[in-house]
This record gives structure tokens, sequence and C-alpha cells, in this order.
């Protein structure tokens, strides 16, 4: 609540004509006057921004709800794995989303007249895949793990490699709202709720919470008709 008045002339000749042949003691009496009707305003609007505050308080809080209720459910592809536009793999679901990318090193082979893959690099990530909003900007997704153009210059060994990190996360695409790590739950809040859908378990992400799970098959996207992103 802010309000400014201020009052302020740069001429008051006719107003304080009357004024200007009384004694100071009587000018200081009428002065003593004015300024205790001004305080007595002031003590008034002091009451009425009590009451303000008790009703902007109010709506702070329904601001605060409608916050909450506004941020949309995170996009994802319902543990499937499909590929995107720009030649990554991704899975996801509403709390975790994985992707990779492989790109090969070709050179021109003399002696077959060709041009031949020499070498294969891998990247792949790991992330959080909180819901994002205009009201919820903070909650950047978190990346736990992954690498960045690892080199092979054998193919086998590189899908080998993939495989076994997929199967190491499989545990984290087996149900659309898997828990939340507890470190990473403020991510999945707004206003100190947790958003609809999720749960909070412990830190540690990389153990499967059952030993035998459920596991996906790693590595392998969907057929050309894939799996759109859902919410």
């Amino acid at each position: 609540m802010k309000i400014e008045r201020s009052i302020y002339s740069d001429d008051c000749s006719a107003e304080s004509a009357p004024y200007k042949d009384k004694p100071i003691a009587e000018l200081e009496a009428l002065r003593g006057v004015t300024v205790a009707a001004e305080q007595a305003v002031f003590d008034r609007l002091q009451e009425i921004a009590k009451e303000w505050a008790v009703c902007a308080a109010q709506t702070l809080v329904l601001d605060k709800a409608i916050q909450y209720t506004k941020v949309p459910q995170a996009e994802h592809t319902d543990n499937f794995w499909y590929e995107n536009r720009n030649g990554y793999h991704e899975i996801s679901n509403a709390t975790y989303e994985m992707y990779y990318r492989i790109s090969e090193q070709i050179r021109y082979d003399q002696a077959l007249e060709k041009s031949v893959p020499e070498a294969w690099y891998l990247t792949w990530t790991l992330n959080t895949n909180a819901p994002t909003s205009s009201d919820n900007y903070q909650h950047r997704n978190a990346s736990f793990a992954g690498q960045t153009q690892k080199r092979f210059t054998d193919k086998v060994d590189m899908e080998r490699y993939l495989a076994g990190r997929i199967a190491a996360y499989a545990h984290l695409f087996a149900e659309r709202f898997p828990p939340v790590p507890s470190n990473y739950a403020k991510r999945f809040m707004i206003n100190g709720h947790l958003l609809p859908g999720y749960t909070v378990a412990g830190d540690d992400i990389s153990k499967p919470p059952k030993p035998n799970r459920e596991r996906l098959l790693a590595g392998k996207s969907t057929p050309k008709k894939q799996k759109e992103r859902v919410r």
C-alpha cells in the first residue's frame, strides 16, 4: 500500500493575508490546531491501512493458490523411448527425463574407395523433469548424470556401454510419477507445497527401490509411429 500526497504553493499571498498582522504566539497556537487535525486524519488512515492489510493478506493467499493450480503438468513420453527432431532419443515421465545422441566420425577409405565410420560419440544426460511455468521459472531441471561426446572406436562397445547406462536408471522409468529424491523436492514445489501427483523419497536415485522392479528394454526407440510427449 502506498499513498503519497504533497501540498505546496509558490504564491499563497491571498491565503496568508488574514494572518500577516497577527502576533507570533497566536499564529503558532493556530498552527498547533491544524497540525493536530493533520495527525487525527493520519491516525484514521493508519486504522484504515490495518483493515487494508487484512484484505491484502487474503488476496495474497489466493494469489499463491492460483499460482499453484496454474502450473501445468510436466510434458513427457510416458516412459516410452522416441527420437525427436534433433536426433536425440528421449524417455521421460513426470519426474525424470533421459536423453542420448550418437554421432559418427567419418573418414575416407582409399582401399574401399568410400567413406567409412572410424569413431562414435555418445552424449547422454539424466535430468529431473519438473513442471515449469512463468510463475515457477526458478524450477529449472537439474542434471545429475551424463557425459558429453564420449568417444568409442568400436560401435559394439558403444552400444554395450549405452545399454548399461540405460539399464542403470531403468527403475526411474517404471511409473508415471516416480518418487522425487528429497534433495530435489523443492523443484517440484510451489509456495512450499508439493505439486499434485508427486511424492518424496530418499536421496539415492541410483538404486532401484525394489530388486525385482521391471526394467525397460535398453536403448530401443519406438517404431516409426513414435510415442508423443504427453501431459
